[in-house]
């Protein structure tokens, strides 16, 4: 492919076209140039400092998540014991009990590190068969996945709120507004809104040309003809001791239809994703056996941030300049008939965590270095400020494998005979190609929006600020042609 682009006046006048589109699309997503541009006296002054100033952040946050050595033991607090002072009532353990089932889960995961008594009496509660909350599995509740159709009668998603869809409407018309029917970044909605029944007529139209346009016309999805189906974790109620479990640091984030689940700050390797304390480890036994999920899920995708080939030929594709870019690959997929428990899901990230903070670690020293030579308008931000899982609903009989590799008629091959090619015949083959390549990646059945549900990432202030201040977000305003800085990407 860059042998081609090498030697655009050797090319067609239609691939020379798409060329001056890529250079488009270059600029449009402030993508850092081969050569920068000069720059005032003051601006270049401006840009040393901000580069030195972004260093220091992203050197601090690197150092955030590297591995320390274990502690030693320490010697037990010789300061004069602390005694209980709540009012009598809360030492009769079935007062306490009683209270506490009433509280909530947020309440009774505070009660852990109270005292032994209460810690006691919290367990008991969490561990009850009357605990609504610990979201109990019912013999007539059947397992969902993804792409499967929503039957209300038996299994009803979340509803939203009436306040909630007017929210949701607004903010659809706000985004594809911004958008301005470019086709340079993934757009997704939770299905928690797109697959209700009675979403206002405005609001179907629209989501349904925005998921045909980013699908290019290429993919022969199911149409979106009858919803509702199951396709994304919004549609779903967490389990709420899994939340309060990672509400440390805010460390889970529920949002474009996943999970994201974060790496500790100053890990051992040993907990990278949970403390070791007596009550954390008491606390994950007594709800290990707990649905993750209501109604229970059979399938569950587990993700890390990647930039793979897909993501590197995807952008110079010929079908269109709408890519993977940012992907995220697949780590490992878990499954189970019966429901996922929180056990499955804590195993399956404990096994993980060492591989997924080492990737995001050679990732953000990439950016490090990217830095070092970069410009504010530059969008270096792909990268997520934290080491962190994503967390998609799944079909069972997804493969565990994605290949994503390049297409071949993308390679370089001079043993074609080009006069029995024709350019439509080899479109067609890329697009076939491509479809299978992407069948691959995607899954089982993929539905129209599943492209998006993969690769969407929040919009660029988002993910710049998980990284720097706000006062370095934009120093001052470029006196180059590249400016102004793109922040619908």
């Amino acid at each position: 492919m860059g042998s081609l682009l090498d030697n655009p006046d050797t090319l067609e006048q239609s691939h020379r076209n798409f060329l001056h589109v890529v250079n488009d699309t270059r600029d449009w997503l402030n993508t850092p140039p081969e050569a920068h541009p000069s720059y005032s006296q003051q601006e270049q002054s401006v840009v040393e400092l901000w580069r030195l100033q972004v260093g220091d952040h992203v050197n601090a946050r690197i150092a955030a998540y590297r591995c320390r050595e274990k502690h030693t033991v320490q010697t037990a607090d010789k300061r004069r014991p602390h005694h209980r002072s709540e009012h009598k009532v809360f030492q009769i353990p079935e007062l306490l009990d009683l209270i506490l089932h009433f509280a909530g889960p947020e309440a009774q995961v505070r009660s852990l590190v109270v005292s032994t008594a209460w810690l006691a009496s919290a367990l008991s509660v969490i561990g009850s068969r009357n605990n609504n909350d610990a979201l109990p599995f019912l013999s007539s509740c059947v397992p969902i996945q993804y792409g499967q159709s929503i039957e209300d009668d038996i299994l009803a998603p979340v509803r939203p709120s009436a306040e909630q869809i007017e929210q949701f409407n607004l903010h659809v018309a706000s985004t594809l507004d911004k958008q301005k029917w470019k086709q340079f970044k993934w757009i997704y909605f939770p299905a928690r809104f797109t697959q209700l029944r009675d979403l206002p007529e405005t609001s179907v139209h629209s989501l349904f040309d925005l998921n045909r346009r980013q699908a290019n016309d290429n993919f022969h999805y199911p149409p979106q003809l009858e919803p509702p189906y199951w396709l994304d974790l919004s549609q779903l109620e967490i389990n709420p001791y899994l939340c309060l479990l990672f509400s440390e640091e805010d460390r889970i984030l529920q949002r474009l239809g996943r999970w994201e689940i974060s790496i500790r700050t100053s890990p051992t390797l040993d907990t990278l994703l949970l403390n070791s304390s007596v009550s954390t480890k008491l606390f994950i036994k007594a709800i290990s056996s707990m649905q993750v999920t209501h109604p229970p899920c059979r399938s569950l995708g587990i993700y890390q941030y990647s930039t793979d080939e897909l993501t590197e030929w995807g952008l110079y594709a010929p079908w269109g300049t709408h890519a993977l870019w940012t992907t995220h690959a697949l780590m490992r997929r878990i499954r189970r008939d019966d429901g996922i428990r929180v056990a499955d899901l804590l195993d399956a990230l404990h096994s993980l965590a060492p591989e997924m903070l080492s990737t995001w670690a050679q990732k953000a020293e990439q950016l490090r270095n990217n830095i070092k030579s970069a410009h504010w308008i530059d969008d270096h931000w792909k990268i997520p400020g934290t080491p962190r899982f994503h967390i998609h609903l799944e079909h069972s009989d997804m493969p565990d494998e994605p290949s994503p590799t390049m297409p071949r008629d993308m390679e370089t091959d001079t043993e074609t005979d080009t006069e029995t090619d024709t350019e439509t015949d080899m479109e067609t083959d890329m697009e076939t190609d491509m479809e299978t390549e992407m069948e691959d990646v995607l899954g089982h059945a993929a539905h129209i929006t599943r492209p998006a549900y993969i690769a969407a990432i929040p919009f660029r202030g988002s993910r710049e600020r998980e990284w720097i201040p706000e006062k370095l977000i934009e120093p001052m305003k470029s006196e180059t042609e590249r400016w102004p800085i793109n922040w619908d990407t």
